[in-house]
Parts: C-alpha cells; structure tokens; sequence
C-alpha cells in the first residue's frame, strides 16, 4: 500500500457550529480547546479539531476512547500514534494527517506591511516586492517549524485556493507521502 497523506480544507462560512456534536470529542481534546477559549482563532480552533477527530474515527477508524492527547514543546499538539498538522487562516482550516510526519500551513494572501515580517524570518531569504513569493517562504518556514527535528529530507508541496468569498490563500504541505486532497474548495498546485 502506498503512503499517504491525506489533505483536508474547510470553509468555515460553510459550517454550522450548532450542528457540531462536539460531546464526540474526547475529553483531552475538549480541555485543550476549552483552554484556548479567549482567543480570536477559538472557532476556527473548534472545526480544525472536530473535523480531524471526525476524520480520524471515520475514515482511519481510530478508536477515540484511546486517544491519547498531549502538547509538546512550543504547545504543538500531539496525539500518539497520529501524524497531523492543523493550520487556519481566516475563513480556512486545514490540515492534514498521514503515515509519517507531515505538517501544514495555510495563510490568506493579504496586503500586508512585508518588510517587518521578513524580519522575523530572517533564517528564510525573502523577495518582498512578490506576494505570491513571500506567502510560498511563509509557508514553508511554518511547516519547517512544525516538524521541528523531523524537518530533515521532507518535501514541500505548493496550492492556491479561494475561500467562499473569493479571497486568495496559500497553502504548504510538508511530507514525504502521496498527497491526496479532500477538500470541496477548488485547489490548485503552484
């Protein structure tokens, strides 16, 4: 059997929080985002982790009750036995779970002030005066980061997508497997 990993992309104008059964989710899955409840990215946070949990019971059959959750350093989650990234931005969630580790980013491409921000990357070589450039660096330095130690010999895949109200994102998947995509969004490689 091939290796896989599997990439899923959500819109989340196109979902309904009240029609959620979040009482699925396992409970160290629920303390985790009950303590991530104050910030701005809390309901975007809620459909990245019923979505994969969703995923990992139905189309993996992992049995939930035996999950289990833990964070790791720089408070990466981390579930035993799974190899997932999860990454939102704005309207988007994504993420992504595999055979062997894998990571995902994804980031609207906005307008934005790119000077200060390449600063903070200064390990990445950066073309400024190219959104589409800077977002692509962006990404990949995210993904790196979420792999941690395991960032060696992995390689980047590159999509464009749109969410329901047509604004541009970019998206990185780092790994090693087959990507197959499962998202409704049109998604284009670049």
């Amino acid at each position: 059997m091939n290796k896989k990993c599997f990439v899923y992309i959500y819109d989340a104008n196109e979902i309904y929080l009240e029609k959620l059964n979040f009482s699925t989710l396992p409970r160290s899955v629920v303390s985790y985002l009950d303590s991530k409840k104050k910030s701005p990215k809390f309901f975007q946070s809620q459909i990245a982790w019923y979505y994969l949990c969703k995923v990992l019971d139905e189309e993996f059959k992992y049995d939930l009750t035996k999950l289990v959750f833990s964070l790791e350093k720089h408070k990466k989650p981390r579930i035993e036995g799974v190899h997932f990234s999860i990454s939102h931005s704005n309207d988007l969630i994504a993420f992504c779970v595999g055979n062997s580790p894998c990571s995902i980013d994804i980031e609207l491409m906005k307008a934005r002030d790119f000077s200060k921000l390449t600063k903070k990357l200064t390990e990445i070589p950066m073309d400024v005066t190219q959104p589409e450039s800077f977002y692509r660096k962006w990404c990949a330095g995210e993904c790196l980061f979420k792999l941690g130690e395991e960032e060696k010999n992995y390689s980047l895949s590159f999509y464009k997508t749109k969410d329901s109200n047509l604004n541009a994102y970019m998206l990185c998947v780092c790994s090693n497997d087959a990507l197959e995509m499962k998202s409704s969004l049109t998604t284009t490689r670049c």
